[in-house]
């Protein structure tokens, strides 16, 4: 049986991929932004957090997905609200 070199190195990631953390978060020069633009709700920001999900996903991820929220400046509960409704929609699909 022959894989691909791309298949290979999802399996490999996989393997290794223990827990992962996701924000919403601004696309782009990650370097030059402050956390306001890189830890956000998971309904906000530009980076393609639905995509990103689907990758998971694609891999045969099934272990725990952790929220980032910390230093949102927002009330907890709408952060958390829009949030949950966001992963909803995400794994939806």
């Amino acid at each position: 049986l022959h894989l691909s070199i791309r298949r290979q190195r999802q399996m490999c990631i996989r393997d290794r991929l223990m827990f992962v953390t996701i924000s919403g978060a601004d696309a782009g020069d990650t370097r030059a932004m402050g956390w306001e633009r890189l830890i956000q709700p998971l309904d906000a920001g530009t980076y393609d957090l639905r995509g990103f999900v689907r990758q998971l996903r694609a891999l045969g991820y099934a272990g725990p997905v952790g929220f980032q929220g910390y230093n949102i400046k927002a009330e907890p509960r709408e952060v958390l609200t829009r949030s949950i409704a966001a992963w909803r929609k995400f794994t939806a699909e």
